[in-house]
């Protein structure tokens, strides 16, 4: 199947969510509820990110759209503090607002490789590499 299934104890049980669609590329938490970001290709190497999220532990999703994200071929954001951090096609950017405003604070030269963060503690590992 597609979409998401979760689990509320500890990985014994499982149901599906209701967000049920093709091409989900990342589940994470920030401090505002649950998120998920589809991605629908656009045109050949470009994507665009929409974002959803849920308050409910995944029973039921909105759409954010991208005001929050407003970059082209989103890979991954993870909060930490204050801060959202996303990887997309131009590097990493770090919004302290929670969306409203982005500042670019690494820059990838290639366009076709995509980072993936990992938190630990207080660092946040970034894993950069080419896409499939």
């Amino acid at each position: 199947g597609k979409g998401i299934v979760v689990s509320t104890d500890g990985g014994r049980q499982w149901k599906k969510s209701t967000l049920q669609k093709n091409n989900i590329t990342k589940v994470g938490k920030t401090r505002n509820g649950i998120f998920a970001l589809v991605s629908i290709q656009i045109r050949t190497n470009v994507f665009d990110t929409q974002m959803y999220q849920s308050t409910d532990n995944g029973d039921n999703w909105i759409p954010i759209g991208k005001d929050l994200l407003p970059f082209e071929n989103v890979s991954d954001f993870v909060q930490t503090g204050n801060n959202l951090v996303c990887s997309h096609k131009g590097g990493v950017s770090v919004s302290g607002d929670q969306g409203k405003n982005w500042e670019l604070t690494y820059k990838m030269n290639d366009e076709n490789q995509r980072i993936v963060f990992i938190l630990a503690e207080n660092s946040i590992y970034a894993i950069v590499g080419f896409s499939c």
